[in-house]
């Protein structure tokens, strides 16, 4: 499964000292595992930019069922299956008949590129998962912070990728786990 990591006080610290910057939050060292691998190595990026950029790369991989063609936070026109930062790039590819997902990255820890596959649902759930970690813990630092533009367009954003999934994968609203 598929899991992001950051240094929650590293992230808290950037916030506090500059508390306007709503547009992104959070610059930390994030990390993208999945199992043990990890893809980004600790990339340096804004964790609301990581997030929203993976939310409008999934949005590309099952187009015949996305109800809405686009979200808040767009991708590179070029490669719109990819997220990238400073120091890493990691594109994504889901085999729609056989849920088989195959991510290519490079990063600024590695100058080659490489690939590794998962299972989709595994990769989104954990995906999900950890935004909402990261949303919980964001509202539970900054409760006056819960309804700023970046804050609510990326909840929504989340919303959809999180309807889509659940259409997706025939999962209850009630459950997220297969």
């Amino acid at each position: 499964m598929a899991r992001v990591t950051w240094n929650s006080d590293e992230w808290k610290k950037e916030m506090m000292r500059d508390p306007s910057r709503d547009h992104f939050i959070g610059y930390t060292d994030l990390h993208l595992f999945i199992g043990e691998t990890d893809l980004i190595c600790g990339a340096y990026t804004p964790i609301t930019n990581f997030f929203g950029f993976c939310f409008a790369a999934l949005l590309t991989l099952d187009p015949l069922h996305f109800s809405v063609k686009s979200l808040h936070f767009d991708t590179n026109d070029a490669y719109p299956n990819c997220v990238s930062g400073e120091g890493f790039q990691c594109c994504f590819s889901l085999n729609t008949s056989t849920d088989e997902m195959t991510i290519r990255y490079v990063s600024a820890a590695s100058s080659n590129a490489a690939s590794i596959t998962t299972k989709g649902q595994d990769f989104i759930q954990g995906i999900l998962d950890s935004y909402q970690r990261f949303h919980k813990e964001f509202i539970d630092f900054y409760p006056d912070m819960k309804d700023i533009d970046t804050v609510r367009w990326l909840q929504r954003d989340a919303q959809l990728i999180e309807e889509w999934y659940r259409e997706r994968y025939h999962i209850p609203k009630n459950q997220r786990e297969r």
